[in-house]
């Protein structure tokens, strides 16, 4: 059986369709080469058809500051790739958005981007596509649900939990802390889908405090502000998760 590993400081033990096409993160309007296609793309050259150990690093809410996004890139080696969990803007202005954009291009891994509620609708699909979206990587799948806004597409949140039960891991990503944000009812529906597919983590960002609960199986990372980043290291027997102060 497989297990999570917390480490937190130091180590200790707390017990559909393969291919990615641009129509995959674009589901209104094609944009060519949007930012999240292009780095999956870079991603996809180095991803496995069978289960080798990889490491991420996962950031929320930079908000604009992007000398704080590049000192925490900079802390950050020997990562495959990163997953920013959104509000990397503070106010989604197009100079924030390209200004963040030339930030990720300094660092040399990919990083895939989620939208938080600070980033904007159309213009995030301007350059990063859409806001719900899925990708594999060494056959651990990732799936991204834009909880921002008033309503949640949970009949294609099914469709990617179900098309595929051959992933080693299943990761399900969103910027805000989904039972804080869906009605009651929406709850209800995407806790069963979480209980009965499988899913190994869930992890959110914006909150102020690492959270984490190995029941539920849950990993929320803090703002940027507090200097805290995690680093996901996926092994054969388990996913160990450290949390670092920068």
């Amino acid at each position: 059986m497989r297990f999570i590993i917390y480490l937190i400081s130091i180590l200790s033990l707390i017990g559909c369709e393969k291919d990615l096409t641009e129509n995959a993160f674009v589901k209104k309007k094609t944009y060519t080469s949007t930012q999240n296609i292009i780095n999956y793309n870079r991603l996809v050259k180095k991803s496995k058809t069978e289960f080798k150990p990889f490491k991420l690093a996962l950031w929320s809410n930079h908000e604009g500051n992007n000398n704080l996004l590049r000192a925490h890139m900079s802390s950050v080696f020997k990562v495959d790739f990163g997953i920013h969990l959104g509000d990397f803007t503070a106010s989604a202005e197009q100079s924030e958005y390209e200004g963040y954009i030339e930030a990720c291009k300094q660092w040399e891994p990919p990083i895939m981007t989620v939208k938080g509620e600070l980033d904007g609708g159309e213009l995030f699909e301007n350059y990063f596509g859409s806001s719900s979206f899925s990708f594999e990587y060494n056959t651990c799948k990732f799936i991204v649900l834009d909880n921002t806004t008033e309503t949640q597409d949970l009949e294609w949140f099914r469709k990617e939990l179900e098309c595929d039960d051959s992933n080693v891991y299943t990761i399900v990503l969103s910027h805000l802390v989904s039972k804080e944000t869906f009605d009651e009812e929406v709850w209800n529906n995407y806790d069963e889908l979480i209980r009965s597919n499988n899913v190994d983590l869930v992890i959110h960002g914006y909150e102020s405090d690492f959270i984490q609960s190995v029941d539920s199986k849950v990993l929320i990372v803090p703002p940027a502000y507090h200097q805290q980043i995690a680093i996901l290291n996926f092994t054969e027997s388990g996913i160990q998760i450290q949390h670092s102060s920068i």
